[in-house]
């Protein structure tokens, strides 16, 4: 972009940091626009995003949690503090109002770990949007292909398991859990969800929404 237009270039960049503009790329919009239509992801929500960092669905969620008077609240959870501080920042600057900033919890667990809360109350949703190898974005990253082995999708595969079935514990009944990553490889994808669903029929996999 900066060799195309480096003023536009100049525009978004400054927008992003004094919180004129908030980027999301559609795929990353997803996630919380399903949970949103099936109905779990509401005004005066809890939620819970166990892989928080960048950032971009925490602040979509709270959006949609802290659009009417109800209390919703979101937790923003990642296991990398560094990582953590940078979302606090761009959280700050966001541009979102303070009474609503108030509303977001950071917390610094493995996500594969996370304790229950202790007031007993499991969350309405969680999105669980997993570390993965990131072979779906080679169109924008020109490192990730060069750098790609099946052994890099079948190392994440059991963490990507322990983190989805960790969410499973902590959704109330009724609630919903969203399961995504940047790969195209079935190993993160399918076969996470169907292993995390196997032989238990407390769960059901919904249809994406139309």
């Amino acid at each position: 972009l900066g060799k195309i237009s480096p003023g536009l270039k100049e525009v978004i960049v400054s927008g992003s940091m004094d919180g004129l503009l908030a980027r999301q790329e559609l795929a990353s919009m997803l996630p919380v626009l399903a949970l949103s239509h099936v109905g779990a992801l509401k005004a005066g929500a809890k939620v819970l995003d166990l892989c928080s960092s960048p950032g971009s669905k925490t602040l979509q969620a709270l959006e949609v949690v802290c659009s009417s008077n109800r209390r919703g609240k979101v937790i923003a959870n990642d296991i990398n503090a560094s990582r953590l501080e940078s979302l606090r920042e761009a959280v700050i600057r966001s541009g979102v109002d303070e009474e609503l900033t108030d509303r977001v919890t950071f917390t610094n667990f493995d996500a594969s770990e996370f304790p229950s809360p202790k007031s007993g109350k499991l969350f309405d949703c969680i999105i669980c949007d997993v570390p993965c190898s990131g072979d779906g974005t080679i169109r924008k990253d020109k490192h990730i292909l060069p750098m790609w082995t099946p052994a890099t999708s079948n190392s994440l595969h059991p963490l990507q398991l322990d983190i989805l079935r960790r969410a499973l514990e902590l959704v109330r009944v009724g609630g919903s859990v969203s399961y995504s990553t940047c790969s195209l490889n079935p190993i993160e994808d399918e076969s996470v969800v169907s292993a995390a669903l196997a032989n238990d029929d407390r769960y059901e996999l919904l249809d994406w929404p139309s």
